[in-house]
């Protein structure tokens, strides 16, 4: 039995989902986008094989294996944006690691990143049915390209920040330096 036009319609909708997705994130960084690539042809594939009949398996069950491929297709693309977009958390962590971060929801933002980790790990233990997460996935993505925007914004007052830092510790070492030197030399003229 072929699929109904229903069935047709949610595939259409996923791919072309799963393909906006690996537009977004193939712009992200180069590479991001390379498994969600190869679960397209994937789901091409089997949907071939269902239409042209050149399968040993039924159709119906071709058409299903082409649907959880786009499905995975999604995940993948929104897995791989999540990983950049925690990559880039961590990066802003690590860069104003030696300051209080004073950017706006600062706490909220470390709570969501550690929910989307928490996602991709839940993801990966159950890793045949990755597919299942692409809608949470989808919310996480959205959150941390939001919270990517919100800490490139924050930049530019922490790096201020971070200059004032990097001062006054030159400022500290320097007198103590200068100090140390004083005395040294102090001692020595006394002999």
């Amino acid at each position: 039995m072929p699929p109904s036009a229903e069935e047709i319609d949610r595939l259409w909708k996923l791919y072309d989902e799963a393909e906006n997705y690996i537009a977004e994130i193939s712009s992200l960084w180069v590479g991001l986008d390379t498994t969600a690539i190869n679960q397209l042809r994937y789901a091409g594939r089997h949907l071939l094989n269902a239409l042209s009949g050149k399968t040993s398996i039924t159709p119906e069950e071709e058409f299903r294996r082409a649907e959880a491929h786009a499905k995975r297709a999604l995940f993948d693309a929104l897995d791989s944006g999540i990983i950049y977009c925690l990559r880039r958390v961590e990066i802003f962590k690590d860069d104003y690691r030696k300051i209080e971060i004073t950017c706006p929801g600062y706490d909220r933002i470390i709570a969501s990143a550690r929910e989307a980790k928490h996602l991709l790990d839940k993801a990966r233990t159950e890793f045949d049915s990755r597919h299942e997460y692409y809608e949470e996935a989808r919310t996480h993505y959205r959150k941390l390209k939001e919270i990517c925007d919100t800490l490139d914004d924050a930049r530019p007052e922490q790096n201020k920040r971070l200059r004032n830092h990097n001062l006054l510790l030159f400022l500290s070492w320097a007198t103590l330096f200068f100090t140390v030197a004083s005395v040294v030399l102090g001692a020595m003229a006394l002999r």
